[in-house]
């Protein structure tokens, strides 16, 4: 198992629960993949704050989706 910096996992959900930002904007602020900031938030450091922000950022996919492809397109 990799070394894992507890510290950075920690400033990595405070971020996330904070700001209620996405799993991209939280990865793309610290630097690190969206696959590893969802493992911070799911299986390292799981809480129910987090979980409500993902359920809700995962209901609210499709519609932003569809506002950046009108806003493409226009």
């Amino acid at each position: 198992m990799a070394n894992l910096n507890y510290n950075l996992i920690r400033n990595v959900v405070t971020y996330f629960i904070d700001n209620e930002s996405t799993v991209r904007e939280t990865a793309a602020v610290f630097g690190i993949p969206k696959t590893t900031v969802h493992n911070y938030l799911t299986v390292y450091m799981p809480n129910q704050e987090s979980r409500k922000i993902l359920d809700t950022n995962k209901a609210e996919a499709p519609h932003r989706g569809g506002k950046a492809r009108w806003k493409k397109r226009s």
